[in-house]
């Protein structure tokens, strides 16, 4: 019989040393490579405020494949089909997922699937894309597993949002991390929920 438990959550999985874990946080903080915030209307800003007020604090499950996952009650998740049950188990049959803020200005993304693989689209570069920060960190994990830390900003040519995400991956396993925003402003106002969205992963295996 197929039975899940828990393995570890965000990057516990991989077995990073604390010097990694501090990098990556680090990595959360770095601004967004975008055009200034002046460039936002007033009447946005208003808008990204109220929606964030009118929000009541809560969090909601996302079942993937293999993998669980917290995310604002107000944001829209994707994709939410097919829908699947093991048992009492009901999740969603996909390795990664999007989730979107109700004023559209930040998207969380997460990509765990069981073992290896490659996310459908995210890793990969649009025509209107261009790479404005990476940063890659190699070294050998507590269970021996070399593993490549990568850190990658990629900004619209036009400066209508940018994405960052962080990777982490081994010989057989291969988890992303990621934050796309329309500005600064709005990855300040949603970065304790991305954060809180990180570490609330929790990952399965099948026994």
């Amino acid at each position: 019989m197929k039975n899940f438990f828990y393995i570890f959550a965000c990057f516990s999985l991989l077995g990073c040393s604390e010097n990694i874990q501090e990098e990556n946080q680090e990595s959360d903080s770095i601004p967004v490579e975008v055009e200034s915030t002046a460039n936002v209307s007033i009447e946005h800003a208003d808008t990204v405020a109220n929606e964030i007020n009118e929000w009541n604090g809560e969090y909601v499950i996302y079942n993937g494949n293999y993998f669980s996952i917290e995310y604002p009650s107000n944001f829209i998740a994707s994709p939410t089909q097919p829908i699947d049950n093991f048992d009492d188990y009901e999740f969603i049959a996909t390795d990664e997922a999007t989730f979107t803020s109700p004023d559209s200005a930040v998207e969380f993304f997460v990509y765990s699937p069981l073992w290896n693989g490659e996310p459908e689209f995210y890793l990969e570069f649009q025509e209107n894309e261009e790479l404005t920060f990476e940063k890659e960190v190699t070294d050998t994990n507590d269970y021996g597993l070399v593993q490549t830390i990568q850190w990658m900003t990629i900004s619209d040519k036009a400066n209508q949002y940018s994405r960052s995400y962080v990777s982490t991956k081994t010989e057989s396993t291969f988890l992303v991390f990621g934050i796309k925003s329309i500005n600064d402003t709005a990855y300040e106002k949603y970065k304790d929920a991305y954060l809180r969205f990180k570490e609330s992963l929790e990952q399965f295996a099948d026994a």
